[in-house]
């Protein structure tokens, strides 16, 4: 059924009591780890913004920044280790398999532009150690929504109230200051 998936995440996501009374991100952490006994509880790893890269920044000069074939229509996706850098598809379930270079860059104009230190039949090499981090502080928060955080709290518990208080990454929107 268009629309519905049954993968094994949407299975999980649907064990999660949505409707539970969670304010702060521990709340949450709670919530999901309570929320499966068996065959085993889930895992929650506390994630630190240092965990986090710019993949976007060192990957895309390696891949083009659209799907080189109309990814719609396509009934089968076929991908191999034998064959590295190249997609199998179909937009039928009989009939040939069509070839997508996965490595190329982005076609320009009517010449595809190649990146030189890649072939087609190897993945790109790249240095994990040139990855920036993504974030470089506390993510900012509109003064508007840092307005009403200060209202709301004290509706929350006193553990909510606490976590909001500590909140101090403020960006105004309409000329970019921090405070």
């Amino acid at each position: 059924i268009r629309g519905h998936t049954y993968l094994e995440c949407d299975k999980n996501m649907a064990l999660i009591n949505q409707k539970s009374p969670c304010e702060i991100p521990d709340d949450w952490r709670d919530e999901v780890k309570k929320s499966r006994s068996k065959p085993e509880p889930f895992i929650v790893i506390d994630c630190k913004q240092s965990m986090f890269y710019s993949w976007n920044e060192n990957l895309s000069q390696f891949f083009s920044k659209s799907c080189p074939f109309a990814s719609r229509p396509v009934r089968e996706l076929k991908i191999t280790k034998e064959d590295v850098g190249k997609f199998l598809h179909r937009n039928s379930f009989s009939g040939a398999f069509t070839e997508s270079a996965v490595f190329e860059k982005a076609v320009k104009g009517r010449k595809k532009v190649k990146t030189p230190s890649v072939s087609k039949d190897e993945p790109p090499a790249y240095n994990a150690e040139l990855l920036k981090p993504l974030y470089s502080g506390p993510l900012p928060i509109s003064q508007a929504k840092f307005k009403d955080l200060m209202h709301l709290k004290r509706f929350c518990n006193p553990v909510a109230r606490e976590f909001f208080e500590k909140l101090t990454s403020v960006t105004n929107e309409a000329d970019g200051e921090s405070e």
